[in-house]
């Protein structure tokens, strides 16, 4: 930002904004997906004993899920890991730790 003055032009430095990083939170989200992904999976009972991945190991479909669940089990932690970061990096008050605690621990009928 540029300050005139009556003998010369003086910069002065613009408020510094909280730089995003944008980055991150897209790995973020995208964890976060394949983490949805990952439960639905869990859940869905194709990985029970009796379901149709343990029915024929052997099959594509088989291979492809356990696969697919060893290797974006890991998404769980990257996940926490870009959670705690932020975490870390927040600047923490007494209002907001008191506000975090009320909200956590109140409970609605």
């Amino acid at each position: 930002m540029l300050k005139r003055s009556k003998n010369a032009v003086e910069t002065v430095a613009a408020p510094s904004k909280k730089e995003r990083e944008s980055g991150i939170e897209l790995f973020r989200i995208i964890a976060v997906l394949i983490f949805i992904a990952v439960h639905y999976v869990i859940n869905s009972g194709l990985l029970a004993p009796d379901g149709p991945v343990y029915a024929d190991p052997l099959s594509w479909r088989s291979i492809y899920l356990l696969e697919f669940y060893s290797v974006t089990k890991a998404c769980v932690n990257v996940f926490v890991m870009i959670t705690a970061y932020f975490m870390c990096k927040a600047k923490i008050t007494q209002k907001n730790s008191l506000n975090y605690s009320l909200k956590s621990f109140s409970t609605k009928p």
